[in-house]
């Protein structure tokens, strides 16, 4: 591989990932392109708001990085590739982590035929429509990827079998759990109170994640339910009774894993959460919404999320968690060290069989 560019969601910056705690899950993916060749990180922060999170990312990394400049929104992404022309042009390959990442380097295809691949997890046309948003922008990028895309990663196996009938450029890559950093034996990070069950949810905030049912039915049943994220649901949580503590580093997490009695997922929508496989690698039994077709596979309790009362007799039941605890053979196809190297291998060989313009 000689020179491949990185690119996240338009807008994301470098502070906006430590924000959100997966900043050091970002570095150990990028260890398995730097280890390979020439890598590239492309950022919508600004070094001077951002300097010890670019030094940082420089020791960790030894990646290179840049910037869009101070119009990093839609606009700005689109213009990226012309203000910089001579950087985009010596990409042998853009590796676009989020639909969202998608519009330079569309751009930098359309004029001089820059291959890329792009990774599908969030189902945002379902996401606009639960907030009563517009879906055209998002449906555009799609067939726009569809049509140019050399090709696209998609974590949610049964999305990738659908899509793959209608595009052989369709790749089932999932996401991936580091072992040994997830794993049951994993030191407490807060003591359990035994007078309570600890129900815990990681992850983002918000109205698709459907958390503000799941609060009230867990203050019913006498629960501790503990949520480590940030997101505009956070007020209403707190009044329906949640824990809510916050954005927790990437490296903190297994503690709180293996503090849980269980781990839920009541979202509307998820790709393959990674949140999940990180709980299942701890050994931490967990409940799961029916509708998350990404989680087929994977053991754990179900229900509606549309079933509140449901929930709640699980919620009751003396045996609420033993039936779902996990194993390893559960997670250990998604290991870091079986995932990251064949997304690698995939992007090689874009490398070698593209042709593009000069």
């Amino acid at each position: 591989m000689t020179h491949v560019g990185i690119f996240p969601a338009v807008g994301s910056g470098l502070g906006s990932m430590a924000a959100t705690g997966q900043l050091e899950r970002l570095y150990v993916h990028l260890s398995a392109y730097t280890d390979r060749g020439a890598l590239t990180y492309h950022t919508y922060g600004d070094y001077a708001d951002e300097r010890h999170l670019w030094e940082r990312f420089y020791r960790q990394t030894g990646a290179n990085l840049v910037a869009a400049g101070p119009d990093d929104g839609l606009r700005g992404a689109l213009l990226w590739p012309w203000r910089d022309a001579r950087r985009f042009k010596t990409l042998d390959v853009c590796r676009v982590m989020s639909l969202r990442g998608a519009p330079p380097v569309l751009m930098a295809y359309w004029l001089w035929r820059v291959p890329f691949v792009v990774s599908l997890g969030n189902d945002y046309p379902g996401i606009n429509r639960l907030h009563g948003r517009s879906t055209w922008k998002i449906r555009w990028l799609e067939r726009c990827i569809a049509r140019w895309a050399a090709a696209i990663f998609v974590n949610n196996k049964a999305r990738a079998d659908r899509m793959r009938r209608t595009n052989p450029r369709v790749h089932h890559v999932p996401s991936w759990v580091d072992l040994d950093r997830f794993r049951p034996d994993v030191p407490r990070a807060l003591a359990r109170n035994r007078q309570r069950r600890r129900l815990l949810y990681v992850g983002r905030l918000v109205v698709e994640k459907n958390l503000i049912p799941v609060a009230q039915v867990a203050r019913a049943a006498d629960l501790e339910f503990v949520c480590l994220g940030a997101g505009p649901e956070e007020d209403a949580l707190r009044r329906a009774g949640a824990a809510c503590l916050g954005v927790v580093p990437w490296e903190e997490l297994p503690g709180w894993y293996t503090s849980a009695d269980a781990f839920i997922l009541p979202s509307f929508l998820e790709g393959h959460p990674k949140a999940l496989l990180e709980a299942l690698a701890c050994g931490v039994p967990s409940f799961l919404s029916t509708t998350l077709d990404g989680c087929r596979d994977l053991p754990g309790a179900r229900f509606s999320p549309d079933d509140m009362p449901a929930l709640a007799r699980a919620f009751r039941s003396a045996s609420w968690a033993s039936s779902c605890r996990p194993s390893l053979q559960t997670v250990a196809p998604f290991a870091r060290e079986l995932v990251l190297p064949r997304e690698v291998a995939l992007v090689e060989q874009l490398c070698q069989s593209a042709t593009r313009c000069a």
